[in-house]
């Protein structure tokens, strides 16, 4: 069954027992925001990543529950792939192989933005 990112939220939360002023409070944002996460809001991906640590979580497991736009191609390699594949093909990987793909991709743009 599909869950949306914010139901992926509040049954981390409480598979951990915590309640959400905790997770809040550990992600450095107030009650009410987690709340609206909770209820499906759109979060930012710099929140995200302060939210897999208030639910003891690798950061690439919480992107991994984002649901992203399907529909937009990302050119790779001469070929498209969509967003939510990407980041599915990334969540797959071990946790040297994610470091090793985000120094490739870190690479990747500083050179980008010199051209």
């Amino acid at each position: 069954m599909w869950k949306s990112f914010g139901q992926h939220v509040k049954g981390r939360r409480r598979e951990i027992g915590r309640t959400q002023i905790e997770c809040a409070t550990i992600a450095g944002i107030n009650r009410q925001r987690w709340i609206q996460i909770e209820q499906g809001a759109s979060t930012k991906t710099v929140t995200i990543l302060k939210i897999a640590a208030a639910l003891e979580l690798p950061e690439s497991e919480v992107l991994g529950w984002r649901q992203l736009p399907d529909g937009d191609p990302v050119m790779i390699a001469g070929g498209a792939i969509t967003l939510q594949r990407l980041v599915g093909f990334f969540t797959e990987l071990s946790q040297d192989s994610q470091a090793d793909a985000i120094a490739i991709m870190e690479t990747l743009w500083k050179l980008h933005r010199e051209l």
